[in-house]
């Protein structure tokens, strides 16, 4: 298990699985792992049925994905669930991530671009935000 750190909506949390054999030695798994991110009480917010491969040349078995915090996941702490067979299913792995959702932040993202015009009517801001999501504005009400 390991503790991914706190994170406010509107952030991406890293999740990631190193696939290892009976032995923990490195192993590309059959299929790509699935992960389920359960929620403070338990129940299952989220299921991924493959994460993408991180390194494919470089680093056998490691996978990692990254998840957004969104409207979804309130305060509170959260668990990620991997699982992957390897081996023609001969071995059963999975791992767990554990990870806490704080007060604040936005769940629209955070601002990575933002450009300013002037116009005859008013201002204007056109914004970017790592979502992906283009919001604009116009004087008085930026």
């Amino acid at each position: 298990m390991m503790w991914k750190g706190r994170f406010q909506q509107g952030e991406f949390v890293p999740l990631g699985v190193a696939c290892t054999d009976a032995n923990g030695a490195p192993v590309a798994p059959d299929l790509a792992p699935a992960v389920n991110v359960y929620g403070p009480t338990g129940t299952k917010l989220l299921s991924v049925a493959a994460i993408p491969t991180m390194d494919r040349f470089g680093t056998t078995g490691l996978f990692a994905w990254g998840l957004f915090l969104n409207e979804t996941y309130p305060a509170g702490h959260y668990t990620a669930a991997y699982d992957y067979d390897s081996g023609a299913g001969a071995f059963e792995g999975g791992d767990l991530d554990c990870f806490e959702v704080v007060p604040g932040g936005d769940p629209k993202g955070s601002l990575i671009s933002m450009y300013w015009f002037l116009q005859p009517q008013a201002g204007h801001v056109i914004q970017e935000l790592d979502s992906g999501r283009l919001t604009s504005g116009n004087n008085p009400y930026l």
